[in-house]
């Protein structure tokens, strides 16, 4: 039957998985200050306004928090790519001839 050896590892693919999780890891981290953004700028501002907590004239806060947001979602984009980039090159190095 078909058999896919690997090939060594050697630096050059452990260098690429390093990408790979690295970028992973600040994907996650990415995503976790765009929710932590998206919650705060459109559930509890909202809310805290609506209940008299804070002021109404911290409503305008709202829009650096999105800024936030959407600075963190890109940047989760971007390391996304990245990642993924890196693991596609290590697993050419790993598997030199492989069927997908």
């Amino acid at each position: 039957m078909f058999e896919i050896d690997p090939s060594y590892i050697g630096p050059e693919a452990w260098e690429y998985v390093s990408v790979f999780v690295t970028n992973i890891w600040f994907f996650v981290l990415s995503i976790l200050v765009f929710a932590a953004h998206m919650v705060l700028g459109h559930n509890m501002v909202p809310s805290l306004i609506e209940s008299h907590h804070i002021p109404k004239s911290l409503n305008k806060i709202r829009i650096p928090i999105y800024a936030i947001a959407i600075l963190a979602f890109a940047a989760a984009i971007f390391f996304v790519i990245r990642a993924f980039q890196g693991g596609y090159e290590a697993i050419g190095l790993i598997y030199p001839d492989y069927w997908i």
